[in-house]
């Protein structure tokens, strides 16, 4: 049964976590009742700031500050409304599905193994069992992240056909997410149904990278704010330019700059950097 979301419109917010407990999958779900629904996926290596811990890559959001520093850095980076939160391993995601998906893939995915590449999957349409699912949503392989998204997205949208064709598979999702609200039900059923369900990636640029992360994408706030703008306006908390503020921690207390940060996001700011002041022995904020 497709239950509405309010005039408002609903979002959704969905991390797939790897092995090492990083999210491997990112994705944003909005729906509308009259504006339509979608799907944006961030690229793992994004650049973000994680209110309270300084710039990092996306994916590590969760391990950091699990759902609620993995909400609060989405709603600062585009400044829109995340009304709801789940978190699953790719694993405990892909088990939802058992029969297998019918997934169309655009960009194979291909490993290097021995020192030779090897096409794991290659394009067109199969069946995939929920091992290959998994691998589909986490592993990039020899190509980019951008790649990657692609095939990410290949499974959203059969998991989204799935559950259109069965309830059980929408409870199931959001069983395996662990939500139970209204508004999480509210934007997964509307989106599952949406005809078009429109896929997209984030706005990314190219960044340059150092070691580990030798592969990172950053977002504009200008490419941030036009896409919000175009895609689910209904879901922006301020208007844009938002002003941008500093967090410099000089209490000498440790922990105190989530929560500050918490509160000027949601009142429509954007945190651009913290971190420690030049001493820890201020009296008064200023």
């Amino acid at each position: 049964m497709v239950e509405s979301p309010p005039d408002s419109g609903a979002s959704l917010l969905v991390g797939l976590t790897d092995d090492d407990g990083s999210l491997a999958s990112i994705a944003l779900v909005s729906a509308h009742s009259s504006l339509g629904s979608r799907i944006v996926l961030f690229p793992p290596s994004l650049a973000a700031v994680l209110p309270g811990y300084g710039e990092r890559d996306l994916s590590d959001a969760a391990t950091f500050g699990g759902v609620d520093l993995f909400r609060l850095t989405i709603t600062n980076l585009l400044g829109i409304r995340i009304d709801s939160v789940g978190v699953a391993s790719v694993a405990d995601f892909a088990a939802v599905f058992e029969d297998p998906l019918t997934v169309e893939l655009t960009q194979p995915l291909i490993v290097a193994v021995a020192g030779a590449e090897t096409v794991e999957f290659g394009q067109g349409r199969a069946e995939r069992e929920a091992a290959d699912l998994a691998r589909l949503l986490a592993e990039q392989g020899t190509g980019d992240q951008l790649a990657l998204l692609v095939r990410q997205g290949a499974v959203w949208e059969a998991a989204f056909d799935a559950a259109a064709d069965d309830g059980l598979i929408l409870d199931r999702i959001l069983e395996a997410l662990g939500l139970a609200s209204d508004v999480s039900y509210q934007a997964l059923s509307t989106a599952v149904v949406a005809d078009p369900l429109l896929t997209s990636a984030i706005p990314t640029n190219r960044a340059v990278g150092v070691g580990p992360n030798a592969e990172r994408y950053t977002v504009s706030s200008e490419d941030g704010a036009t896409f919000v703008n175009e895609v689910f306006d209904y879901l922006r908390i301020a208007n844009e330019p938002r002003v941008r503020v500093e967090i410099l921690n000089g209490n000498g207390l440790v922990g105190t700059t989530a929560p500050i940060a918490r509160v000027l996001i949601e009142s429509g700011f954007r945190v651009v950097f913290t971190d420690n002041a030049d001493r820890q022995d201020y009296t008064l904020s200023r």
